[in-house]
């Protein structure tokens, strides 16, 4: 008798110990780019394990462990798993960061997807390239919200979802457009201007008219071709460069091809 009793208390917690993780387990939501449902598995694979279902964008689960870009998750009671990147530590339409120590916070604003050789920028699911899955990856020009930056990354929100790309991918300017926000800028019918540089290193050029607050977008080699499009009273120049509005000290620039 008191050894079915035994089997009988094994067995119940064999099957809690699943909903027991869950609660010491950290708290995810399924992410999609595309906005379709995410395949969850019976193991930590797509060869050999079945579908044991397909969650919808969104759905809240339990984060027990992290292998290999797999993660072993709790849904419904349930132990089953998904691949890493298909997880966000925020829930779509929250504004919310999960980093507390996140800095430069502000409105929203509207910001550009910049890719200097025109390739699809990489997002992560958090700040930083280690230890952090890529959740998508971008187009230059794609349009998104910007939450705030630190330490040369952004948050920002896109479809819905809270994600994280380093700043330097990020321009004020949409791609192909001349606009400004600089109201201090004298504006200038366009010219072709060149990168120069005394030293023969390449320049650095900025997503806006200041080296304060403003990320790298790329380093030119001197004799680049640009467009000049406006010029400002603080020695700063706006410049069109493959498709996209960037900044450059007006020192750096020249009319005669070196």
């Amino acid at each position: 008798m008191k050894k079915r009793i035994l089997c009988f208390v094994m067995l119940v917690l064999l099957i809690a110990l699943p909903v027991m993780d869950a609660f010491a387990a950290t708290t995810r939501y399924i992410y999609s780019p595309n906005g379709k449902k995410v395949n969850v598995r019976h193991g930590p694979s797509e060869k050999g394990y079945a579908v044991a279902a397909q969650l919808d964008p969104g759905t809240e689960v339990k984060v027990v462990s992290r292998k290999n870009g797999w993660a072993e998750i709790v849904y419904n009671g349930s132990v089953v798993y998904v691949m890493s990147k298909y997880l966000s530590s925020n829930k779509p339409g929250a504004s919310s960061s999960s980093d507390s120590s996140s800095s430069s916070s502000s409105s929203e604003k509207i910001r550009y997807i910049y890719s200097r050789d025109g390739k699809k920028v990489n997002a992560h699911t958090g700040p930083g390239e280690k230890g952090y899955a890529v959740a998508t990856r971008l187009e230059p020009g794609t349009e998104v919200r910007l939450l705030s930056t630190k330490k040369g990354w952004s948050t920002i929100v896109y479809n819905g979802f809270t994600i994280y790309v380093m700043s330097k991918y990020l321009s004020a300017n949409k791609p192909g457009s001349s606009s400004s926000s600089d109201s201090s800028s004298t504006p200038a019918v366009e010219k072709t201007r060149y990168i120069r540089s005394s030293n023969g290193k390449k320049v650095n050029v900025r997503t806006g008219p200041n080296e304060k607050g403003y990320a790298v977008a790329a380093q030119l080699e001197p004799g680049t071709e640009v467009t000049l499009i406006s010029t400002t009273k603080k020695g700063w120049s706006k410049i069109r460069v493959n498709g996209f509005v960037v900044y450059v000290m007006s020192k750096y620039l020249t009319s005669v091809k070196p």
